[in-house]
């Protein structure tokens, strides 16, 4: 069975720090809390907790090498992004989902680059919620 923590229990942990390269989680991922759902030569995505109110879970990929912004990324890194994308359009069975990613350190919680992958169609309504939840 799959144990995913409390957003909550989560931060605690980090005492709300941002986790830098040093005490990474996206290195060593327990497959025995998270469920591992596609993993490349380049990337690894994994089932995460979701911590805005569209939906309960929601995907998470992240380069295996660690990198802090897009640009950083290699071409093979970027070209295998199509892979990603593709896994997702399955996972969501064609439904309507968006992905995102911050490019700035602001309020991250994890240094290393990552991409969430939700599915959902954004209104801008919870865009504005979401990013007032973030100050």
């Amino acid at each position: 069975m799959t144990k995913i923590i409390s957003r909550e229990e989560y931060d605690s942990k980090r005492n709300n720090k941002c986790a830098w390269k040093d005490d990474c989680p996206y290195y060593n991922i327990n497959t025995e809390l998270n469920t591992v759902v596609f993993e490349s030569n380049y990337w690894k995505m994994f089932i995460a907790l979701s911590n805005y109110t569209w939906d309960e879970y929601h995907l998470l990929a992240f380069p295996k090498n660690h990198k802090v912004f897009h640009k950083e990324l290699s071409d093979d890194e970027i070209l295998d992004l199509k892979n990603i994308h593709n896994f997702c359009d399955e996972y969501f069975e064609n439904k309507e989902y968006f992905s995102m990613t911050r490019e700035s350190m602001s309020n991250r919680s994890i240094e290393h680059y990552h991409i969430h992958f939700v599915e959902w169609i954004m209104k801008a309504a919870t865009i504005v919620e979401m990013l007032n939840k973030q100050k």
